[in-house]
């Protein structure tokens, strides 16, 4: 909130411009905000993990109480990071979820973070990823080696 007045002094000859004073008032309620509303692991190989750090802001003004953190959709997990019951005002804090999908097939979920924040007591995280019976991920070289031996600057050679 923002307010503007002017300022006049009566009786004063010597002043004759008001003085001009603005201010804003600063947000005292807790205001959560989180690194991303859409977290998206991608593809991953059946039978593996992918982690993703969601990361807990509270931009307002008191202590951000949470009072429930809970992870729906198969495949998704909490990894085994524990959430303090409070974000202090400019405070942050760290959230692991973890996509571990026993078959293949596109895994839909939700971080649902419930808190005290008056504006959005109840934030909603999507989680979404893609399970493959494929590798991914994995770069090989064949031959795993290659000898140049002694090369000149600015001359070229190859390897067979």
């Amino acid at each position: 909130m923002c307010s503007s007045d002017l300022l006049n002094f009566a009786g004063e000859q010597w002043l004759t411009n008001p003085v001009q004073l603005s201010g804003t008032a600063a947000n005292t309620a807790p205001q959560l905000n989180v690194s991303t509303l859409h977290q998206n692991f991608g593809s991953v190989t059946v039978n593996s993990v992918s982690t993703a750090a969601l990361t807990l802001t509270n931009t307002g003004g008191s202590n951000l109480s949470l009072a429930d953190v809970s992870i729906k959709g198969d495949a998704f997990s909490e990894s085994q990071t524990s959430l303090p019951p409070s974000i202090p005002a400019g405070g942050t804090a760290m959230f692991s979820v973890t996509f571990a999908p026993k078959a293949a097939g596109k895994y839909l979920g939700s971080v649902v973070i419930s808190s005290n924040d008056p504006d959005n007591p109840t934030t909603r995280v999507d989680l979404e990823g893609i399970a493959t019976n494929q590798e991914v991920g994995n770069l090989s070289a064949t031959p795993a080696a290659l000898s140049f031996n002694n090369v000149k600057v600015g001359s070229s050679t190859s390897s067979i």
